[in-house]
């Protein structure tokens, strides 16, 4: 994306921000369905609009994750967002206490997580899930469940 191209979709986002007295920049266009993160059509293709707004503003993210620090998914400004990798991301949100580690017969991006041990994959995803699943398992054999 060339300095003008830029330079308007800037302007286009900045059109639709609504500021929040606690700092927040809340995105008033469109949101992603299942994620309710905020969404922007450009060039054809739909971007998440706190990604495509933090590497206009800061920079290039060399393929790490955007991250919000005030867990506002709404949230574009770029004092509120920082780069952090899918561990870092899991860490802060086990941290605020956002995430819910998944049942027994929860979907991975394989499979429901009895299956973990039977295909083999090791990406992140599924070796926290089956790292929560094998602990489950040993606390409901020492209770005798």
């Amino acid at each position: 994306m060339n300095n003008n191209e830029a330079l308007k979709l800037r302007e286009r986002i900045l059109s639709r921000i609504k500021y929040s007295s606690n700092g927040c920049w809340e995105w008033t266009g469109g949101k992603r369905g299942g994620s309710g993160y905020g969404c922007i059509k450009w060039g054809g293709k739909v971007y998440n609009v706190h990604r495509i707004f933090y590497e206009i503003t800061l920079g290039d993210t060399n393929g790490k994750l955007v991250c919000h620090e005030c867990d506002n998914k709404i949230c574009i400004n770029p004092g509120h967002l920082y780069l952090g990798t899918y561990s870092d991301n899991r860490r802060d949100a086990i941290k605020r206490d956002r995430w819910k580690p998944p049942l027994k017969g929860q979907k991975s991006p394989h499979g429901t997580i009895t299956r973990y041990r039977h295909h083999g994959c090791r990406c992140e995803m599924c070796r926290n899930i089956g790292t929560i699943y094998t602990a489950r398992l040993r606390r409901q054999k020492m209770m005798g469940q």
